[in-house]
């Protein structure tokens, strides 16, 4: 995917805004023969013949998946880009751009991290991946301001299970789209391992003739808040991304109820969450509610709730 003019433009514009924040970076670091990125503590430090030259914050910016050639930012990374910029500019304001190439991807990190007014860009190989990190100096606010809680807060009335502190926001989206073959299937939580339960939620007779459609927002949402909570709890350092996978199996009169929660942390890996108390009870809950309102007999529910700079975005995809 080509860069957009919109974003040609922006770039004519900064770059020597650009040029600087490379060549200050350079001036502090150079020359240097280790660089050193602590991923738990987000600090890095440069070094030569064993002296530290630099070091400082480094916050991810995005990722290039090497594979597919597609650049994913991580969490609120553009969060400091200009609202109108990010309104404006296809690059900013997707999360995912498909087939972008080394150099675009570190062009739009030098972009971000200028905005964000950081001391330069650290970019690194890791696995399948090269990674965008803004450095900041100890001392620099901005880093610091990327580490505390959004203020944010839910557009949906509380549901009736524990939930999440009211700074949080859920917002639908369109429908998740299938990955395709050529895409990085590490974003798909695994397979879950079904649970029988004896006493299934009555379903209304015909129900398995009807059309499948997403279940309600207002059914969907305790779901995802139950579950953002269990990643709060799990990842306090923040999360990007968490992936929920819903598997429900009609089989001699018992229903199997299965459940996967997989979110990835401010590195980018993917983490495996215990499922939460409670959260057998509220998904039977849903499909009882879910079947009463109409909806055919899924199989298959995926629901995936992206980290924004001010809410939490929620995707849903059923299958049969």
């Amino acid at each position: 995917m080509p860069l957009s003019p919109r974003f040609t433009k922006l770039l004519d514009s900064h770059r020597a805004e650009l040029e600087h924040l490379r060549s200050t970076l350079a001036s502090r670091t150079d020359p240097h023969d280790a660089i050193d990125l602590d991923h738990d503590l987000g600090v890095v430090t440069f070094r030569y013949r064993g002296r530290d030259l630099w070091q400082g914050h480094a916050i991810l910016l995005g990722r290039l998946h090497l594979s597919a050639e597609s650049f994913e930012w991580f969490a609120d990374a553009v969060a400091q880009v200009p609202a109108n910029v990010r309104a404006a500019t296809p690059e900013f304001s997707e999360m995912q751009l498909p087939v972008i190439s080394e150099a675009d991807a570190a062009v739009l990190s030098d972009m971000v991290a200028h905005f964000r007014k950081a001391a330069g860009v650290l970019r690194r190989h890791e696995g399948p991946y090269i990674s965008f990190y803004a450095l900041h100096p100890f001392d620099d606010s901005q880093a610091s301001a990327s580490s505390a809680a959004r203020q944010v807060e839910w557009t949906v009335p509380p549901p009736a299970v524990e939930s999440l502190p009211p700074q949080r926001i859920i917002t639908p989206t369109a429908p998740i789209r299938r990955s395709d073959a050529g895409r990085d299937h590490r974003s798909e939580p695994p397979e879950p391992v079904l649970r029988r339960v004896s006493s299934p939620p009555p379903l209304s007779a015909g129900a398995a003739g009807r059309a499948i459609r997403q279940p309600d927002r207002e059914l969907l949402t305790p779901l995802a808040q139950l579950a953002v909570k269990a990643v709060d709890r799990a990842l306090p350092g923040g999360f990007g991304q968490v992936l929920m996978t819903l598997v429900v199996d009609n089989h001699e009169g018992k229903i199997g109820i299965a459940m996967n929660i997989v979110a990835s942390d401010r590195r980018g890996d993917l983490v495996s969450v215990d499922n939460p108390s409670g959260l057998f009870d509220l998904v039977a809950s849903l499909l009882r509610a879910d079947a009463l309102s109409g909806n055919g007999r899924w199989g298959k529910l995926i629901l995936r709730v992206r980290a924004h700079p001010a809410k939490l975005v929620m995707g849903v995809e059923v299958r049969s």
